[in-house]
């Protein structure tokens, strides 16, 4: 689930829809924020795909 919604942030950034990627980020959080994230692996995965995005 996490993977399948990483991927379509990631395509929403890619595809440039600013909106559309502001509301997943928004979402993602709080489901984040909410869970806490336990696997720490995960979240260095995330961290890195975002950095990588930003750089991009």
């Amino acid at each position: 689930m996490y993977i399948k919604f990483k991927i379509i942030v990631y395509r929403a950034k890619i595809q440039k829809k600013c909106a559309e990627y502001k509301k997943l980020a928004v979402s993602f959080n709080k489901i984040r924020y909410a869970q806490e994230c336990t696997k720490k692996k995960l979240r260095i995965f995330l961290c890195h795909s975002i950095r990588f995005s930003i750089f991009q």
